[in-house]
């Protein structure tokens, strides 16, 4: 045999020694080869999230800048290589046990998470958060809130079907973390450029019924032959709003806080200006109340004893909660 050839027994031997045959060297070196360059795709993919994410902010916030870890399953560069897909073998292989150690710390190294749920991805939520407020605004003053059984139809990541994301519920989510100081800095600023009030029970909330209210009122006294509004909204009234605001709930709400003294002076006079009737007798059940938050309602522990009335005035809220 040549110096350093092959013999009949090569390939055998290679292997009973820790040796590849040159055929599968090859092979692996392609394979790791392929996987380097995914992963410098990765980190410009990182790079350029960095650069368009801090773009306007200060110095320290750049700094404090951290990657969510995450890249979409749909994914694509400008030159086609699939960097989404791509990051989820590599999940794919970390929970079958199958990932590499040395890849495995370079992916850890970048932040990577192994786990992302698809509804959870952060910025994927702030885009379709940001396309709400345009839809919903229509250029108008945003009032900084998302009904909470808000949902959006996005295209799978995984089984390229339509799957259906609680919008409201990640706000909700988002304010929680907030209060709870475990909302990162990055994040709140995104938010608070957005508008986001961080308490759902807001003034602007309000406002925003009361707008309706008044967009309500003004329908019904074009309609009317004489220009007059009886003073009521129906309890099983709702908007013609995609989500639909069930305005008819909340003026029984507004009537159940007015009754148990509960609901502020100058809301109270704001809806007595627009012809709001306090006593509007239906068949249904009074619910006492003593969880009404929000800034337009009196905290219970101030309020010394609730009128009789409340005993009386039927306020239609049981069967619509």
């Amino acid at each position: 045999a040549s110096r350093g050839g092959p013999t009949p027994m090569s390939v055998g031997s290679s292997v009973q020694y820790g040796r590849t045959p040159s055929s599968a060297v090859t092979g692996a070196a392609q394979s790791q080869q392929k996987w380097d360059v995914m992963f410098d795709v990765l980190v410009e993919f990182i790079e350029e999230t960095r650069v368009q994410q801090t773009a306007g902010m200060s110095e320290e916030q750049r700094k404090r800048w951290v990657w969510d870890g995450n890249v979409p399953t749909s994914y694509k560069t400008k030159s086609g290589k699939n960097l989404g897909r791509w990051i989820n073998n590599q999940r794919s292989a970390k929970a079958k046990g199958t990932l590499k150690d040395d890849r495995e710390v370079r992916l850890v190294s970048t932040g990577l998470k192994w786990s992302v749920l698809t509804t959870n991805s952060w910025r994927e939520m702030l885009r379709e958060l940001e396309i709400y407020i345009e839809t919903q605004t229509r250029g108008a003053p945003w009032d900084g809130n998302v009904p909470t059984n808000y949902k959006i139809r996005t295209r799978g990541r995984t089984n390229g079907r339509d799957e259906e994301r609680n919008l409201g519920r990640w706000v909700n989510r988002q304010r929680s973390l907030h209060a709870s100081g475990k909302l990162k800095r990055e994040r709140k600023a995104d938010l608070d450029r957005l508008g986001l009030r961080w308490s759902v029970q807001c003034a602007s909330s309000w406002q925003g019924m009361y707008s309706h209210l008044s967009e309500y009122i003004r329908k019904r006294k074009a309609a009317d032959p004489r220009g007059e509004w009886d003073g009521n909204v129906p309890i099983t009234y709702r908007t013609d709003d995609d989500p639909p605001v069930n305005l008819g709930v909340w003026v029984a709400r507004q009537r159940s806080a007015y009754v148990q003294r509960r609901l502020k002076e100058e809301y109270v006079r704001r809806l007595e200006s627009v012809g709001l009737k306090w006593n509007i007798h239906e068949k249904h059940t009074f619910i006492h109340e003593d969880n009404f938050v929000g800034v337009e309602y009196i905290p219970l522990s101030q309020v010394r004893s609730v009128p009789p009335s409340a005993r009386s005035v039927r306020t239609p809220l049981a069967e619509h909660y």
